[in-house]
């Protein structure tokens, strides 16, 4: 089983539309990233690496290894977020009906709601 989080990167006026995914080898920092927690994340920008805040909203096993960016923990911190960011965190939310899962026995749920 291939331990994968899908996540946001959280900015300080706004929140990528986009979520991303990341392999964590390592298990006890997969178990401390629960859905919902923010951490840094040291991905590479256009601009060369650079940490940035990103919201874990969904934890997940997959039976195959994907395709996805995987993080080491040297790449990873828990750091709360900013007050906007916070603030722009909670509107996205809001606004895309986000709910946290944490499925990690392999099953895959629908993460987002269709609701306009």
């Amino acid at each position: 089983m291939v331990p994968v989080v899908k996540f946001y990167f959280v900015h300080a006026k706004y929140v990528n539309q986009k979520p991303y995914y990341l392999i964590i080898p390592s298990a006890s920092t997969f178990q401390r990233m629960a859905p919902g927690s923010t951490w840094k994340y040291e991905g590479q920008t256009l601009y060369g690496p650079r940490w940035q805040s990103i919201v874990i909203v969904e934890r997940f096993n997959y039976d195959w290894v994907p395709r996805f960016n995987k993080a080491p923990d040297s790449q990873l911190r828990p750091k709360k977020l900013s007050r906007r960011g916070n603030k722009a965190w909670q509107k996205f939310m809001q606004k895309h009906c986000l709910t946290y899962l944490d499925d990690t026995r392999g099953d895959r749920n629908e993460e987002e709601s269709s609701t306009s």
